[in-house]
């Protein structure tokens, strides 16, 4: 089992303009610690990419998009890290939002 670790995005991630293999920006919402000692403070920087995207249409149905964080900064280094991908599925396309944030 791994960390469960919740990110707030830097900016919104859209299944309507998002394409495979855009990198994106969040922080961590809060700390993260393992054995009782602190790894990194919450609003630590993490990095990921779009690992797929559907944009949906009213012929192909619901908007879905993946995303999988790749890095994070502890301390002054940047370090790679492996995640699950996170996905997430909208509503039918209708010309609104479709994705907004996504918490991991």
């Amino acid at each position: 089992m791994g960390t469960l670790l919740v990110v707030r995005l830097a900016t919104d991630v859209s299944s309507a303009t998002a394409q495979v293999g855009n990198r994106f920006q969040g922080f961590l919402d809060q700390d993260l610690s393992a054995n009782g000692r602190m790894i990194t403070p919450h609003g630590a920087k993490v990095y990921g990419v779009v690992s797929a995207v559907d944009s949906g249409s009213k012929m192909k149905g619901h908007p879905t998009l993946s995303l999988t964080l790749t890095d994070m900064k502890v301390g002054d280094r940047v370090m790679s890290i492996k995640t699950q991908p996170v996905n997430a599925s909208g509503g039918t396309a209708s010309g609104g939002k479709k994705l907004v944030g996504i918490r991991w």
